[in-house]
């Protein structure tokens, strides 16, 4: 992780970005979730030390939130890497692609 973060934190971050994607999305359907037909992909990058190798795990957290939210549409494929920095100082930055109505 980066230095002012722990793993627990980074989930917390991760779920919160999630929940914006989603928002955004929603906004985008005209608030109806019911329009979305897949979720196609997600990205997520993470800020962590050269050592760290638990990227996966963190991005469950944005995979199992989509599934929950949008069902059987909400499973993805999906890239998961780290990055010495991201914009901001931030601890995760998520990439969505949905197919939608």
């Amino acid at each position: 992780m980066g230095v002012d973060v722990n793993e627990e934190q980074v989930k917390e971050a991760t779920k919160a970005t999630m929940l914006n994607v989603i928002a955004v999305l929603k906004e985008a359907v005209g608030g109806d979730l019911n329009k979305v037909r897949q979720c196609v992909q997600l990205t997520g990058i993470f800020n962590t030390k050269d050592d760290y190798t638990k990227h996966a795990d963190l991005m469950n957290t944005a995979s199992d939130l989509t599934v929950e939210i949008l069902g059987e549409k909400g499973k993805h494929a999906r890239a998961t890497l780290g990055a010495s920095s991201i914009p901001v100082n931030s601890s995760v930055e998520i990439q969505a692609i949905f197919e939608v109505e």
